[in-house]
């Protein structure tokens, strides 16, 4: 009965083993494809069939962080794009691909931020979570408290709008946005 036991697992060890193989030559056909997207995702499955692998491990974060990088870029410039023809939902939801790859990106929460705040429907509450974000990172930036005082403004919440603004103006007393934001949050 032992003998059968060992033999099972010996070939499903095998079995698995021949899969991690598998897909880190998939990872190298893509590599020398100059696919590193595909790579890393060849790299991430292996890593799966073979967990205790630490040189993997490494390879594949090594690889992950080339494709991140690379895709970081294209997001970026395509929302740059949508941005220049007030394309607002394409652009935001670019501006989330980046954020959500780099997740201390300031600048690319406030944009998604931003863009979700000119989307015609677009989602206001995911909209003050990146401008949150952003202001959490970077208080010092008056940009980012700007846009989260006119989300909360269009959201209706007028009290967090004025008290958004109201911390921005601390930073920068003359802010007309700021000043104009308090006053229409005090109007209603």
């Amino acid at each position: 009965m032992d003998a059968l036991k060992r033999r099972y697992e010996e070939r499903i060890d095998n079995a698995t083993a021949n899969q991690a193989k598998k897909y880190i030559k998939a990872a190298e056909d893509s590599i020398a494809k100059n696919d590193i997207v595909a790579a890393a995702s060849s790299l991430h499955i292996a890593t799966k069939f073979s967990p205790d692998d630490a040189a993997l491990a490494m390879r594949y974060q090594e690889i992950r962080n080339q494709a991140d990088a690379m895709l970081c870029e294209s997001y970026s410039k395509q929302a740059v794009y949508e941005e220049r023809g007030h394309h607002w939902p394409e652009a935001a939801k670019n501006w989330q691909k980046v954020a959500k790859i780099r997740v201390t990106d300031t600048h690319a929460h406030e944009r998604a931020a931003r863009c979700l705040l000119m989307s015609p429907n677009g989602d206001l509450h995911q909209a003050a979570e990146h401008a949150k974000v952003a202001v959490a990172a970077e208080p010092q930036d008056i940009t980012h408290h700007v846009t989260m005082a006119d989300i909360y403004l269009k959201a209706g919440k007028t009290a967090s709008a004025k008290r958004a603004a109201d911390t921005g103006l601390a930073l920068d007393p003359k802010n007309v946005v700021l000043l104009g934001i308090v006053k229409k949050a005090t109007k209603t």
